[in-house]
């Protein structure tokens, strides 16, 4: 669904994309042909060598105003079925199709099935062909739009206090339909499995549906071509469907991605569809798409984690509070492997695979299902006891086993490790409940994988030592033993550092210095990330501050990470503003990184946290990029400053393949958006080589520079600028 412009749409355009669309609509045709209101001949497409000469067919008369189909007999089994497209009573177009049957009873048959499949997409023809030359609608008084925009305000305060509610779109819609007195609308959106109507229940009308669903394809063509806005308020004469104006609106909440559209119809005595109509639909199907995109991943098409934890509350309502219920946490066996070994769209193709079996009749129709990040998926079962999960969870696995990854034969089966958690009591806390079936996973997959484990059956002797080590985390915060280092980056080909990476070190109990690695996933599974970030941010300025004109006149920005944690939380920005405020430290000399998979996780929220970190004057990198589906869509709607391309690509490139492309693809984009690029873990002398001539701007890495404490680096810079000043002096 994605197009690579937005052209100006020609009429030369329109009759090729119809006629295309007449082939695909009447596959058994020999020859289709679209004839101009000239009586030229303005498309053509023959399946076969041997029909003959246009002459075959007779050109249609439109002098005769004919607005019944005229059908032909041409001899030899041979006949042609011309439908005619008319506009304000007048013929403007004829569809031409040729056909061969030598049976008359099989022939009156073939007559009306091409007559039915013909009449709607020549009204959505003749509709858009209205589009030429047309005159804007009148604009609306300025009381008029007051009204509308006061409904417009009323109505986003209500979809922002309930954006995670699935039935938003179905109210919004409702809404819609009755303020611009439609008798229906439908909200269309594939990717996400969308496909809502709505019938007023002012202005009824028992037709709207069954038409809507003949030009339904006609009206997905149009969006896909024209990515634009269609009014048809002329009702073609001579209809062969009932007649209706139309509103059709893409969805289209980003410059580069179509999500869907919107068609709202009106009764032809009705008035017209105004320019006020359609700004209002246009708002309207901004919010569709801001809404879609908050509660859908758009590369799966499955809920996100937030919207999947308010599903499975609005779902457990009401039930007995002695219910069961089950919690699936999945992940896919050797992604790495199959990356590595197959190519990124193998990797891709699975994640895919999996979105695919996570509906019915693998699972049940009212399973809640979410893609939490990369390849890990959640799964949650209303109603279900250990023996339901289990064999729900077997069916699961063995459907995912007869998937093949890879075009090799034989392909590689698709292969998932299935953690459980078993909830018997409400209410429960879904994020603790997700932990335990996450740590079931992680059991799994260390017994080879293609497996389920229980939570309740899988040995707790690991969960105590993510207890214990949460304990000493939180202690670890309230002394603050915790320590900033820095790691220069550099670019490519030079010595100087433009950026320094926070990277931070925690003292352990026995005064043993631990990794981010050793007491990160522990602070994840218990929410303590955004504690963390917290502490970073507010060192880093306080560290900072006495070096903040140094740090300016040498150009260097300061990294800082932001964990998925502080990324949903909508309030943290405002903390950091509050900090960056009283600190005296200049917002541009400051950059927070964000992870990819973070960042996917809930696009609309993360495009916000961007946005805001941008109008503040900081930077923004996506860190770990190129390492997630769709990467590069991400790079192009996303309002970063910086890019740092996974380590999992800067590692195998010395080994050549395919990384090299990926890295100089994601280089020239970055470049062309004026976007600084970042390899990361730049360990030898040869990738840093390979580096610079795939594009890329700026290096990180062990060969680049070890990781020391940030107050050395300081220290190191103010020597520097010191012994610089007397040779200035002395010019």
């Amino acid at each position: 669904m994605r197009l690579t412009g937005k052209r100006k749409p020609t009429l030369d355009g329109l009759m090729a994309s119809y006629g295309e669309l007449a082939l695909r609509a009447i596959p058994g045709a020999l020859r289709i042909t679209l004839w101009g209101s000239d009586g030229q001949v303005a498309w053509s497409s023959g399946r076969f060598a041997d029909v003959g000469s246009d002459d075959a067919e007779p050109a249609p008369d439109f002098s005769a105003a004919q607005f019944d189909p005229l059908t032909v007999s041409l001899g030899s089994g041979l006949f042609s079925v011309g439908v005619p497209a008319a506009l304000d009573g007048r013929l403007v177009a004829s569809l031409s199709v040729l056909m061969n049957c030598r049976s008359h009873e099989h022939q009156a048959e073939l007559v009306a099935d091409i007559v039915a499949q013909a009449g709607p997409l020549l009204d959505c023809f003749a509709r858009e062909l209205s589009q030429f030359g047309r005159k804007e609608p009148q604009p609306a008084t300025l009381s008029e739009r007051n009204e509308e925009l006061e409904w417009l305000f009323a109505l986003t305060e209500s979809l922002h206090s309930n954006s995670n509610d699935p039935r938003a779109i179905n109210h919004l819609m409702g809404a819609t339909v009755e303020r611009l007195k439609c008798c229906f609308g439908a909200v269309v959106a594939p990717e996400h499995g969308i496909d809502t109507i709505h019938a007023s229940l002012v202005h009824i009308d028992i037709h709207a549906e069954n038409v809507f669903e003949r030009c339904r394809p006609y009206l997905f063509d149009f969006v896909q071509r024209q990515r634009q806005t269609l009014v048809a308020n002329k009702v073609p004469a001579g209809t062969r469907v009932a007649p209706f104006k139309w509103l059709l609106v893409p969805i289209q909440p980003r410059d580069n991605r179509l999500l869907g559209y919107i068609a709202l119809f009106k009764q032809a005595t009705r008035p017209n569809f105004g320019r006020s109509h359609v700004f209002l639909a246009r708002q309207v199907g901004h919010q569709i798409g801001t809404l879609l995109e908050s509660q859908y991943d758009h590369a799966t098409g499955l809920l996100t984690r937030s919207a999947f934890e308010d599903d499975i509350r609005r779902m457990v309502e009401g039930m007995p509070a002695d219910a069961e219920h089950a919690l699936f946490y999945l992940n896919i066996d050797h992604l790495r492997m199959i990356n590595d070994t197959l190519g990124f769209e193998a990797g891709d193709a699975a994640i895919i695979a999996v979105a695919d079996l996570l509906r019915a009749p693998t699972l049940p129709e009212n399973a809640i299902c979410s893609r939490l990040g990369g390849d890990n998926f959640a799964v949650f079962i209303a109603n279900a006891d250990r023996s339901r999960a289990s064999g729900i969870a077997t069916a699961l696995l063995a459907r995912a086993a007869e998937r093949g990854i890879g075009s090799a034969k034989p392909a590689l089966p698709l292969s998932l490790s299935c953690g459980i958690a078993l909830l018997r009591a409400a209410p429960f806390e879904i994020i603790s409940e997700l932990n335990a079936a996450q740590l079931a996973c992680a059991s799994a997959k260390q017994q080879g994988g293609n497996r389920q484990e229980i939570y309740a059956e899988v040995d707790h002797l690991p969960l105590a030592g993510e207890l214990h080590g949460a304990n000493e985390l939180r202690e670890a915060l309230r002394e603050s033993r915790f320590c900033l280092y820095g790691q220069k980056i550099i670019s490519a080909g030079g010595v100087e550092p433009r950026a320094i990476e926070c990277l931070l070190r925690m003292l352990g109990s026995d005064g043993n210095l631990l990794l981010p690695q050793e007491f990160f996933p522990g602070a994840q599974r218990h929410q303590l990330l955004k504690a963390i970030d917290r502490w970073v941010i507010q060192r880093t300025l306080r560290e900072a501050e006495p070096h903040r004109q140094l740090l300016m006149a040498a150009g260097l920005v300061l990294a800082i990470n932001l964990s998925t944690q502080s990324v949903q939380d909508d309030s943290f920005i405002k903390d950091i503003a509050r900090w960056v405020r009283s600190s005296g430290v200049a917002p541009q000399l400051l950059r927070f990184e964000i992870a990819e998979s973070a960042a996917i996780s809930n696009m609309a929220r993360s495009e916000r946290l961007i946005r805001r970190l941008r109008e503040m004057g900081s930077g923004v990198a996506l860190d770990d990029f190129g390492a997630a589906i769709n990467s590069l869509s991400y790079l192009k709607c996303l309002p970063v400053s910086c890019v740092k391309i996974d380590a999992s690509l800067t590692k195998e490139l010395p080994l050549g393949g395919r990384h090299d492309v990926i890295i100089e693809t994601i280089a020239q984009l970055a470049r062309s958006r004026n976007i600084e690029c970042v390899a990361e873990c730049v360990e030898s002398a040869e990738t840093a080589e390979r580096l610079k001539d795939l594009g890329v701007g700026c290096l990180q890495g062990f060969l680049v520079h070890k990781p020391e404490p940030l107050r050395n680096l300081f220290v190191a810079l103010r020597s520097r600028a010191d012994s610089s000043e007397p040779q200035r002096i002395a010019q």
